[in-house]
């Protein structure tokens, strides 16, 4: 089972190094070629197959907070590698604040002026993963959709991610997989937490 973490703290300085943050939102600004840039070297080394992920931070006391909890299920398009890059690029408003404001919405509807509406609820969501510095992955593979569905459920509810908001109830007893995978996501979490609460984010 492999696994790996990435780490976002370039992103943040990408963030802290312009006038205007929210240039980073409009992807042909040079901010947000930038940034899609810096995206796509982080993807270095993460997995091409299906698995699980984990979006997380150090808080001020050191403790690990789960923030989000991912899968990339079985495909092309839907690898840890794929599904994660999509996530930071359609998602990056998770670097400037933690909920919607009257100058954010203002912003982005000068961005999207006939499709704000409807992707508000994807800022929103992104929003919701604001403070995380890394993302944690390990592989899982399956064809069963039924077990992945099951596995998520077990994860969700074992380890709490604060912006998980959708969750459904998990079977009784815990599968062994869960137990692995969440080895591995400690395991890497362990393994740079010195780097990590380096860069935890203020």
């Amino acid at each position: 089972m492999s696994s790996g973490i990435i780490d976002l703290s370039k992103l943040y300085e990408l963030l802290n190094g312009i006038d205007n943050p929210y240039k980073i939102l409009r992807a042909k600004t040079p901010e947000g070629v930038k940034y899609r840039d810096i995206v796509s070297s982080l993807m270095s080394g993460v997995s091409e197959k299906s698995g699980f992920y984990l979006w997380g931070h150090f808080n001020k006391k050191h403790f690990w907070t789960n923030i989000y909890l991912g899968k990339a299920t079985l495909g092309k398009v839907s690898s840890l590698k794929y599904r994660i890059r999509d996530e930071l690029g359609e998602e990056r408003a998770f670097l400037l604040q933690d909920k919607m404001t009257d100058e954010l919405d203002k912003e982005c509807r000068s961005i999207y002026p006939d499709k704000w509406d409807s992707y508000k609820k994807l800022y929103e969501r992104a929003l919701l993963k604001h403070k995380s510095n890394c993302i944690v992955w390990t592989e899982f593979e399956s064809t069963n959709n039924v077990i992945i569905k099951e596995i998520e459920n077990d994860l969700i509810e074992s380890i709490n991610p604060q912006s998980n908001i959708h969750r459904t109830t998990p079977p009784t007893n815990l599968r062994n997989e869960t137990g692995k995978i969440v080895n591995e996501f400690r395991h890497q979490i362990h393994e740079h937490r010195d780097l990590l609460r380096k860069n935890k984010v203020k």
